[in-house]
């Protein structure tokens, strides 16, 4: 499988763990698919940015944030 291909089902959109149904259900989709497709990624850090491309709005400006602050 190509990494382009790599989609959930959903786009999660809100802060990181808020504690919304929201993200509920999203961490339990990436679950589900790293237990599925986990061999697909070559290590953490695919899984990693990977996984910031699901994200939008406020999570979406976390997930960028963080990523320049670990390149420091």
């Amino acid at each position: 499988m190509r990494k382009s291909q790599m989609k959930l089902a959903i786009v999660f959109r809100r802060g990181p763990a808020d504690g919304t149904p929201q993200y509920g259900k999203w961490f339990h989709s990436v679950e589900n698919y790293l237990k599925w497709h986990g061999s697909d990624f070559e290590d953490d850090i695919d899984k990693v940015i990977w996984i910031g491309v699901d994200m939008d709005g406020h999570a979406g400006t976390w997930y960028k944030a963080r990523a320049e602050y670990m390149k420091k």
